[in-house]
């Protein structure tokens, strides 16, 4: 059993243990704070960056989707004049073998 006169100095030895554990734990913990803060900073910065890159895209998409629909716009413009033109051609050729046509019906004649 302890006795009564040696708790004082057990008591003593126990708040020194704690005094000095705390002193050796400080450091230990500040740099796993300050470890935790860093690595919190760069997954900030990361997700910001993702986010902006996120807009980027998005911006780019969108650039693209008007491009698309503004190309669209002149194919179909361009497919019309093209139609036009063909709807000439096809009247004039028409127009050229029947010409062809009667003057080989009347020499014929």
């Amino acid at each position: 059993m302890v006795k009564y006169a040696e708790v004082p100095r057990i008591e003593a030895t126990v708040k020194n243990e704690m005094v000095v554990n705390r002193q050796e734990s400080n450091p230990s913990a500040k740099n796993t704070r300050e470890e935790l803060s860093g690595s919190f900073k760069q997954f900030s910065e990361l997700i910001s960056g993702v986010m902006n890159d996120t807009k980027s895209v998005e911006a780019f998409n969108s650039a693209q989707k008007d491009n698309f629909f503004a190309f669209l716009g002149k194919q179909s413009e361009q497919n019309a004049v093209t139609s036009q033109k063909l709807d000439k051609m096809r009247d004039t050729l028409e127009k050229k073998i029947a010409e062809m046509q009667m003057v080989t019906n009347e020499a014929c004649l």
